[in-house]
């Protein structure tokens, strides 16, 4: 009778294990909301608004403010490089940003970094060109015919520098798909005066995702910051400074007291002098004792 009664709840038992992984699936996708949308239709609508066949600007917009409030310093003369680091590959999965040739060694999912991951990711890239110019020659040639928009004789190289005017703008059109490291090369004019600009990276075109409608911007505009020089730090004076020589109408410091001289112990050769003459005193109070008892016995 026991074992029929435990059949017969069994189905219950069931019930509440079904409705507990229910509410778990539930609490997962309310903690995990962005996934969620990226795996389903805000990942459709990426890829459906995407345009390959449109070119891609950069627009940088260099400047100085001292104040929150106070006008902005146009700063002419900075020498900027864009690098074309990754490329764009979109498939019914949505984007993904494969390094080019060259950059095998490296590796990073961009996606997934934060906006530090990236600043990172930037500083180590341009160290890593820095230390291997001839992959800098290599990131130059289109060696990917499958890059967004397709690439033909006209197409501006990879690797491309410009000097911002004197309203402190950079541009750069015709821009292939992909990530791009932005780094200063060099600077003259108004920019000499303030700090480089940081390595950074930007995405070609932009990705916008604004109450739930996603955008692509093909034309980006961006503003850097720039701060001032600091000045070089000073160097701390030595904790043990050497002393000066004293100056020439200084009186002269007073003579200190000698101490006792010490005498010296005598040396060897007077020493073996002083045995000489012991030795003969003791001979001659000898032979002067065995005269006195010769005396006596006559």
């Amino acid at each position: 009778m026991q074992y029929h009664h435990q059949q017969k709840n069994r189905p219950g038992a069931w019930a509440r294990l079904l409705a507990l992984l229910a509410a778990l699936v539930l609490c997962l996708t309310a903690l995990y909301p962005g996934r969620a949308l990226a795996e389903g239709e805000d990942t459709e609508a990426m890829v459906r608004s995407y345009d390959a066949g449109k070119w891609g600007s950069l627009t940088l917009r260099l400047s100085y403010t001292k104040e929150e409030k106070a006008d902005a310093i146009p700063l002419d003369g900075a020498q900027i490089r864009i690098v074309r680091i990754a490329d764009l590959q979109m498939t019914d999965q949505g984007p993904s940003y494969p390094l080019r040739e060259g950059l095998g060694k490296l590796h990073y999912d961009f996606l997934s970094l934060s906006a530090g991951g990236l600043r990172q990711a930037a500083k180590e890239i341009a160290d890593y060109l820095k230390a291997h110019p001839e992959v800098l020659t290599t990131l130059e040639k289109e060696s990917n015919p499958q890059v967004t928009p397709k690439p033909d004789g006209s197409t501006p190289k990879g690797v491309r520098t410009a000097t911002s005017d004197s309203q402190g703008k950079v541009f750069f059109d015709h821009l292939v798909h992909g990530i791009y490291l932005i780094t200063q090369e060099g600077q003259t004019g108004t920019a000499k005066d303030f700090a480089p600009l940081a390595p950074v990276l930007c995405f070609m075109p932009e990705y916008l995702n604004a109450e739930g409608k996603g955008t692509w911007i093909y034309d980006v505009v961006a503003n850097p910051k720039y701060s001032p020089k600091k000045p070089p730090t000073p160097v701390p004076p030595p904790e043990n400074p050497p002393k000066e020589p004293p100056e020439p109408n200084t009186p002269p410091e007073k003579p200190t007291t000698p101490s006792t001289p010490v005498p010296k112990p005598p040396s060897t050769g007077d020493m073996i002098h002083m045995g000489l003459w012991i030795g003969m005193g003791l001979v001659a109070l000898i032979a002067l004792i065995v005269v006195l008892r010769k005396n006596k016995k006559k």
